[in-house]
């Protein structure tokens, strides 16, 4: 299992969230990886919804 850690900016549009974070992930089977972020405003917050959208 890949383990992937996501953190990043507090102050980032969906637009660069979705540049810089979900494009790159496209390249992974998201069922084979597990995801280590914290609960801060921001990236952290935005990761944990589009996660939740995938499952």
């Amino acid at each position: 299992m890949k383990k992937i850690y996501v953190f990043g900016n507090g102050n980032l549009s969906w637009k660069k969230f979705n540049q810089f974070y979900i494009e790159p992930l496209k390249d992974f089977d998201l069922s084979e990886c597990e995801f280590m972020m914290g609960d801060f405003c921001g990236v952290d917050t935005l990761m944990m919804e589009y996660l939740k959208d995938k499952s």
